[in-house]
């Protein structure tokens, strides 16, 4: 697998560090954030390659943080892994975008991850 550099927004706590532990274990560089106003400030200093999203966060939802980020990071690709149907009005967001349902299915999120 490419090194690649991830950050990973997901508010459940055992999620986020199951998923963060797991991409870290295949070599990937993590950044694992509870909420979007963290991940706002991570950015700063660190640009992902890709971007793991939940939708339903606290705070900041994370189809407004998709537009921030896509902003501010417009290399990024972003993946929202969500128990929701998937972000409204998805087509805002572009080709650099897809959608992954909950629960991950880890070998197809790998895929994602590679391609």
């Amino acid at each position: 697998m490419l090194r690649r550099r991830i950050l990973l927004v997901e508010d459940d706590r055992s999620t986020r560090e199951a998923m963060a532990h797991l991409l870290r274990y295949l070599g990937l560089e993590v950044r694992a954030c509870p909420d979007a106003e963290i991940a706002r400030r991570v950015v700063v200093t660190y640009v992902p390659d890709i971007a793991l999203l939940d939708i339903d966060l606290p705070g900041m939802h994370g189809d407004d943080f998709a537009a921030f980020l896509q902003q501010c990071c417009p290399s990024t690709r972003i993946i929202f892994v969500s128990a929701e149907d998937g972000p409204n009005g998805a087509e805002r967001f572009g080709r650099n975008v897809t959608f992954m349902p909950k629960p991950v299915n880890f070998p197809v999120l790998l895929d994602r991850l590679q391609n």
